[in-house]
């Protein structure tokens, strides 16, 4: 008989502005109430906490793509099943040329728009 047993998704957060990443935080447990939310304000925290983990559904962070590529977190999140989400201004997105595996979450944004990017991840 197949387990019943559902998991909860990890999700990190990484925001150097309190404020935004708990209204983040906020909304992912309000879309996914059994969702297991870290909260961290720069991306040495952030690799810390994805090492920390064996699985993650999603990473929030703010920093560029590129940078994220260069020092490697991108390449430890695909190996824990994770997507990232890329906090930026419209302009940012457009101007940068992020992987498209890389979700764009314009800020400011919206609970909405914060729950159609989280419908729109590949579900695990």
């Amino acid at each position: 008989m197949p387990s019943t047993v559902k998991t909860a998704r990890n999700y990190i957060v990484c925001y150097s502005t309190p404020l935004v990443a708990e209204d983040i935080s906020s909304g992912i447990t309000e879309w996914d109430p059994e969702a297991v939310v870290e909260v961290c304000s720069d991306p040495g925290e952030l690799f810390a906490l994805l090492e920390g983990t064996s699985r993650v559904f999603a990473v929030f962070a703010s920093q560029p793509p590129a940078e994220l590529v260069r020092s490697g977190l991108l390449t430890a999140l695909r190996a824990k099943g994770g997507q990232l989400i890329w906090l930026a201004s419209r302009a940012d997105v457009e101007a940068a040329e992020a992987h498209p595996s890389i979700v764009a979450l314009d800020v400011p944004f919206t609970t909405e728009t914060l729950h159609e990017v989280l419908r729109s991840l590949k579900r695990s």
